[in-house]
């Protein structure tokens, strides 16, 4: 689900620009490289254990949460959504 996200994100930045599809595309992989080194250094969100990392230069942010020794990555999330809309996509996930 979250790899359809951002395959969606980077075909609609493709349209705008294929530079700007591979800037974000790159920023994605970085921010995934930064959460294998150390997860436990981004912000916890409001809905415990959740966290977040911002895609750099983009208004995205990757929701994860750490579980035993992995982290698994639930959405990638709009920041200009409303976030109680984050809290029902949540719930919906894990209803």
């Amino acid at each position: 689900m979250v790899d359809d996200e951002i395959v969606a994100v980077s075909a609609y930045y493709f349209f705008i620009s294929p530079e700007i599809s591979l800037k974000f595309d790159f920023e994605v992989n970085r921010a995934l490289d930064k959460l294998e080194e150390n997860p436990s250094a981004f912000f916890n969100i409001s809905i415990k254990p959740y966290r977040r990392i911002v895609i750099k230069g983009f208004p995205y942010a990757l929701i994860y949460r750490i579980m035993d020794d992995k982290v698994l990555i639930v959405m990638l999330f709009p920041l200009k959504n409303n976030p109680k809309e984050l809290m029902e996509r949540i719930r919906k996930l894990y209803i």
